[in-house]
C-alpha cells in the first residue's frame, strides 16, 4: 500500500521497482494506492477491474461489509483465480478501514 498519488513512483518506469521487489521476494508483488475513503480504497484494491459502485453496509451485529458492483465482463478479474483478488482486498480493507468483508455483487 502506497500513499495517494505515489502509485507511479512506487511502480517505477516500465515497472522496474515492482520487478526488483518481485525478484527480491521471489513472488509477485501487488501495489495498491491508499485512499481517503473505504470506497475509493476498495476500487484501488480491485484494480484493474472496473468497479461501478461500492456500498458500505453495516449489519445489526456490527459487521461492516463493502458490497462491490463491477462491470459484468470484469467480474472474473475482480474475483481472481481461486478468489485471490477479492481475498487480498478483504485483508487490506480490514487492516486499513476496519471493514469485515468485501463482497462482489
Amino acid at each position: 500500500v502506497v500513499r495517494a498519488k505515489q502509485l507511479g513512483k512506487a511502480i517505477g518506469r516500465a515497472g522496474v521497482n515492482v520487478k526488483a521487489a518481485s525478484d527480491i521476494f521471489g513472488r509477485a508483488v501487488d501495489v495498491v494506492e491508499m485512499a481517503d475513503t473505504a470506497e475509493e480504497f476498495v476500487k484501488s484494491a480491485l484494480a484493474p477491474a472496473r468497479v461501478e459502485a461500492v456500498k458500505i453496509i453495516e449489519h445489526r451485529d456490527g459487521n461492516k461489509v463493502a458490497s462491490v458492483t463491477v462491470k459484468n465482463e470484469d467480474r472474473g478479474i475482480a474475483i481472481g483465480r481461486d478468489g485471490r483478488n477479492v481475498a487480498r482486498a478483504r485483508i487490506l480493507v480490514k487492516r486499513h478501514f476496519d471493514l469485515d468483508n468485501v463482497v462482489i455483487a
